[in-house]
């Protein structure tokens, strides 16, 4: 477990709320030649065809959810967890500890490798109540209006779509309030880069 594990590296959980930029930033992380761990490309790889969580989702919901070439149908597998509750608590029964060891390793081998600090970048983090897990927690965020705009015009969604998205998640007010950095993606990419920037040197004073 981690209690058990020492890590001398900085292991920084990164969220935000829909359509706040949460990729862009890890984009611009990257070119600054900072690791980041994306826990959706875990979530992946943890049902890619021939692994175990692929098994376990084809016993768990039946061969309908698979696409053409055998593999796993996000899409249909989504229409099925997303209307049920019970079935996303299947689902995350069988990914959850997959992907946990998987990060596990990962960080293991990103200090094995001397990074100094690593980002993981975990849409729920506060949903799911990770934030234990992290030695400081980083939030994106953006006015509500610029959010909407953003999934308007990403996801092809009306306004009354888009507040819904929102409000199915924690409340971006209350992100905030618990997180140890904030970086605010209100305007242009030059300008989400310098907050980025800024936020790595309060992290590495902190």
């Amino acid at each position: 477990t981690l209690a058990e594990e020492n890590f001398l590296m900085l292991w920084i959980g990164l969220t935000g709320g829909i359509a706040t930029g949460k990729s862009r930033v890890s984009q611009i992380l990257r070119e600054q030649g900072i690791p980041v761990v994306d826990a959706d490309e875990q979530a992946h790889q943890a049902m890619a065809p021939g692994t175990v969580g692929h098994n376990l989702i084809i016993k768990t919901f039946g061969e309908e959810i698979l696409d053409s070439a055998g593999g796993i149908d996000r899409k249909k597998l989504g229409s099925i967890v997303f209307s049920d509750k019970s079935k996303l608590s299947q689902l995350e029964e069988i990914l959850h500890p997959i992907v946990k060891e998987m990060t596990q390793n990962k960080r293991r081998e990103l200090e094995t490798q001397g990074e100094e600090i690593a980002f993981y970048d975990v849409p729920l983090l506060f949903e799911k109540k990770l934030d234990q897990q992290f030695d400081k927690v980083v939030v994106v965020t953006c006015d509500e209006s610029e959010q909407i705009k953003r999934l308007e015009e990403r996801n092809q969604l009306s306004e009354e779509e888009a507040r819904l998205r929102i409000a199915n998640q924690l409340p971006l007010s209350e992100k905030v309030s618990q997180a140890d950095f904030v970086i605010e993606n209100n305007s242009s990419i030059a300008n989400l880069k310098v907050n980025v920037v800024e936020v790595l040197k309060m992290i590495s004073a902190s």
